[in-house]
């Protein structure tokens, strides 16, 4: 057992949170001996848990260690009572990440974080270094897979959350990604400033850093930053990587000298620009792991995409009507993504759900790609008001099952059919997830 272990099988540990994280927390505290207690406001979860694993709930007991799950409230908006008992009485304050580096210590780390694209660069690091590196490489973080529950590897992949980079006292990566920053969970954050300096913590002086320059929030990261890559997918840099109309300019950098142009081929998962920037974030980090720069390129041209992410679901080759779930846009940016990816195309457009951001109105300048439209969830009557001022006729649907068979009423052809919702699911479905699978079910049922 590592030194790291050995020195938490002497402490008590309260568990907070009792999600994904949560509960592989609390498996491997169990596992190792460690004593725990669990809290959650959710007295359901703290049932279930219980049960499952045999611990104790917290109700004042005292503990030595609180462990605290990402999307626990812990910033300058909102803080949860347990972390501030804690930080009052100056108990430590720990999480998964910070654990799991300790007893790993020889590993190598790639952090990526950014607003939107997180988890398809991750996904594309993963697949392109799991073909070319003789090392165990491990994909864990945010992007589903907790890293507590990850078999040991020479390489791990983290997906970083905002709310996952709060907790750490302290975080050692090789490199360090930031794909963009723009205003996203602002109900949770002081300012677009604030939310900017909680991504900014993912870099430090020890790593490689690679972070996009097209965003203003990011280009004042930038010229903070010691040991960095900047990245473009808006022009060609002197010194940096760039990819532009599938050029992949690489500059000065990644041990080139001078320009060296690669052709990176089209690839229906990474569609839009905002796949370039993940594609531009991948490239750097694999190079910097010693990839060929031609074994690079095969890994994007045979790149599977990640579901729910414009994620082809069916293709009715008699009708040449294409159906797209990209459940996982829960803010206007991604379905602003997604416009963008088709925007040579005509679009039958399903949207709402739990609005985050301000609207759809930013969108507008979009919406002559929209052939019709179908609205479901909380927000339908607000978007309604917004596409009907801009002489869009929206459908009031309710629910994407009668959205889906309205459509099929229709009869389209020559088109996308688009769920990009531009919001949160929370206020019909469990998450995005369960959204989307039921778009791909009821879309393979009735088409």
């Amino acid at each position: 057992m590592s030194s790291a272990l050995e020195i938490l099988r002497h402490k008590k540990i309260c568990v907070l949170g009792l999600g994904k994280t949560g509960c592989s927390a609390v498996e491997f505290f169990k596992k190792n001996g460690i004593d725990v207690v669990i809290y959650d406001d959710n007295k359901e979860s703290v049932q279930r848990v219980s049960n499952l694993y045999s611990v104790e709930e917290f109700t004042t007991q005292e503990f030595d260690i609180l462990f605290v799950s990402p999307g626990i409230p812990n910033n300058k908006i909102r803080k949860h009572h347990l972390i501030k008992h804690s930080e009052s009485n100056d108990t430590p304050i720990i999480s998964d990440i910070e654990i799991f580096q300790d007893i790993h210590p020889n590993s190598k780390y790639i952090g990526v974080t950014g607003t939107n694209g997180k988890s398809t660069t991750v996904a594309l690091i993963n697949h392109i270094l799991t073909r070319n590196k003789k090392e165990k490489v491990n994909l864990c973080g945010n992007i589903g897979v907790p890293v507590l529950s990850v078999e040991e590897a020479d390489i791990y992949i983290l997906e970083l959350s905002s709310y996952q980079i709060d907790l750490l006292k302290k975080l050692r990566l090789n490199i360090a990604i930031c794909i963009n920053i723009t205003p996203d969970h602002l109900d949770s954050y002081l300012n677009i400033d604030d939310y900017t300096e909680s991504k900014a913590r993912i870099f430090s002086d020890n790593s490689l850093n690679i972070i996009s320059i097209d965003y203003p929030q990011c280009k004042n990261i930038f010229s903070s930053l010691k040991y960095s890559i900047p990245t473009s997918t808006q022009k060609i840099l002197d010194v940096g990587v760039s990819l532009i109309d599938s050029k992949l300019n690489i500059n000065n950098c990644l041990g080139i000298k001078g320009q060296m142009i690669y052709e990176v081929p089209n690839n229906d998962s990474l569609l839009g620009k905002y796949n370039a920037e993940n594609i531009v974030s991948a490239v750097c980090a694999c190079i910097s792991m010693g990839v060929d720069i031609n074994d690079i390129i095969e890994g994007i041209e045979s790149f599977h995409g990640l579901p729910h992410r414009l994620e082809v679901v069916l293709h009715d080759k008699k009708n040449n009507v294409v159906f797209i779930n990209d459940s996982k846009a829960t803010n206007i940016i991604s379905t602003s993504a997604a416009f963008e990816a088709f925007k040579d195309k005509k679009v039958i457009w399903i949207a709402g759900g739990l609005c985050k951001d301000d609207g759809i109105e930013s969108l507008k300048d979009c919406f002559g790609i929209l052939k019709e439209v179908y609205l479901v969830g909380r927000s339908m009557d607000d978007f309604h008001t917004v596409l009907n001022k801009c002489g869009i006729n929206a459908n009031k649907s309710i629910t994407i099952e009668n959205a889906l068979k309205d459509i099929k009423d229709s009869n389209p052809k020559d088109c996308v059919v688009l769920l990009s919702p531009a919001c949160a699911s929370t206020d019909q479905w469990k998450n995005f997830e369960e959204r989307g699978n039921y778009f791909k079910l009821r879309v393979k049922a009735l088409f």
